[in-house]
């Protein structure tokens, strides 16, 4: 039940967020009024993607959630398989460190490039949003 709250808490703002951007402006102009710089994200627990690629990442730590233009708006075309074999292991390398220091907090696909993004917590307590292009792994800036 517990988990259930938060979750619900989380979709229940974003569907608000949606609908007061969505009236005040056309789909087409989402990231009109968005603020760009570091936010200072804390956390990074539960993560869902909205229209026009915008992720919205919900931060427990600071009580808060972003909106992130991806720009991540090109279809791959058609999906593939990805092989998720020691997954955690190939994140842990790209990051310079071993599976014991990191925790995958969450995982979204992109409806729009179908592109994966991870959410990954180091043991230091620094968050990183990670996306899954084809067979690389790219750190989202």
């Amino acid at each position: 039940m517990k988990k259930i709250i938060p979750a619900f808490a989380l979709c229940a703002v974003v569907l608000l967020t949606l609908s007061a951007t969505v009236n005040m402006e056309s789909e087409s102009n989402l990231t009109a009024d968005f603020v760009y710089g570091n936010p200072k994200i804390a956390s990074i627990n539960h993560m869902s993607f909205g229209p026009e690629g915008i992720l919205f990442l919900g931060d427990s730590q600071n009580a808060a959630i972003y909106a992130l233009e991806t720009k991540d708006l090109e279809s791959t075309g058609d999906v593939t398989e990805i092989n998720m074999g020691e997954f955690d292991k190939k994140i842990a390398s790209s990051l310079g460190t071993t599976i014991e220091n990191i925790k995958i907090s969450d995982m979204a696909v992109n409806p729009i490039s179908k592109n994966i993004y991870f959410s990954v917590q180091v043991a230091d307590g620094t968050p990183i949003l990670l996306k899954l292009k084809g067979r690389g792994l790219k750190m989202f800036p």
